[in-house]
């Protein structure tokens, strides 16, 4: 079993460095690019599943962030 504390720790690691920056610079991009073609989707549902997928890629974005803040108040 995964302690809280090791899963955090091992978010901390994966999240760190030039290449993290990378890749939510890549996600960035790919939410620009969901949020445009909402303009263009035929359906209300297309339209919630390209926001759920973009709502997902910003959590993950933000992943560090998260974990930052909450080993603040551990």
């Amino acid at each position: 079993m995964v302690t809280e504390e090791q899963y955090l720790d091992a978010v901390l690691s994966v999240t760190g460095g030039p290449n993290w920056d990378i890749v939510k610079a890549g996600w960035a991009n790919e939410i620009y690019e969901l949020q445009a073609q909402m303009l263009d989707v035929k359906s209300w549902d297309e339209v919630c599943e390209l926001r759920g997928f973009a709502r997902g890629l910003a959590m993950a974005m933000n992943l560090r962030e998260t974990v930052e803040t909450q080993n603040a108040y551990l």
